[in-house]
């Protein structure tokens, strides 16, 4: 095994506002995990952390969205084995109940967190979804943005605003 990996970092003076960097092969802690990418999906969220829009400017690796396969686990982590193929929630601090600030402060790629665009990422074993095996990698990597989207239209929207009802059709 490589001691180090490639990443991409957000960067102020790279060209498109990426570099290339080398990093310490990751290693899982207690409730982790360590996976190796496979897709990713870059989202409009992606192009705000580059410009600055989180906050104060940190070179941190970005994008939310990814799926790999799981290549290593922490102690305590019993409910995933190597080799799952697992996507990143997109709040990993969000993982039932409602919603709060506290939940949704960090997110993958945004400037608390590093996000996934590596060839291989560490994270809370709790913040990996096992994938469907009939969804494509890429179909995958592209749910955990879309899914939280989706939500707050859903849920959210309709309690804070005038725009009607929403309704869902089967």
């Amino acid at each position: 095994m490589n001691s180090t990996i490639s990443a991409w970092q957000l960067s102020k003076t790279a060209p498109q506002g990426l570099e290339l960097i080398s990093r310490p092969y990751p290693v899982a802690g207690p409730g982790e995990i360590v996976v190796r990418l496979r897709a990713a999906s870059l989202n409009y969220r992606d192009l705000m952390a580059r410009r600055g829009d989180y906050g104060a400017f940190n070179p941190i690796v970005p994008v939310a969205d990814g799926v790999g396969e799981v290549v290593e686990l922490g102690t305590g982590v019993t409910h995933l084995r190597v080799g799952d193929r697992v996507a990143a929630t997109y709040f990993p601090g969000w993982i039932d109940g409602e919603s709060t600030p506290e939940k949704t402060a960090a997110s993958f790629g945004s400037n608390s967190l590093d996000g996934v665009l590596a060839d291989y990422f560490k994270m809370p074993a709790a913040a990996a979804v096992p994938v469907p095996e009939h969804l494509t990698d890429p179909e995958a990597a592209a749910l955990s943005c879309a899914g939280v989207t989706a939500w707050n239209a859903l849920f959210v929207i309709p309690q804070n605003s005038s725009l009607g009802t929403v309704v869902v059709i089967d």
